[in-house]
């Protein structure tokens, strides 16, 4: 089964999506967000693009550190 890329204008979309969310992604950590967790949560989630379905996993707390050392 094919799947389309996104079209040009969503990615663009996307990218000023996680732009404006990109200080609390990144310099502050999943750890540090504290009730801004949940919102970006939602924020993403209501976004159907793999970005995004990433972004949602990473909140839930996929694919973090911790989960990795658990693991080991």
């Amino acid at each position: 089964m094919h799947v389309a890329p996104p079209a040009p204008a969503r990615v663009h979309r996307t990218a000023e999506l996680v732009e404006s969310d990109l200080h609390a992604l990144q310099d502050r950590g999943i750890d540090d967000l504290g009730d801004e967790r949940g919102r970006l949560r939602l924020r993403y989630a209501a976004w159907n693009h793999p970005v995004a379905a990433e972004i949602v996993r990473w909140l839930e707390g996929a694919d973090t550190v911790d989960s990795w050392v658990e693991a080991v």
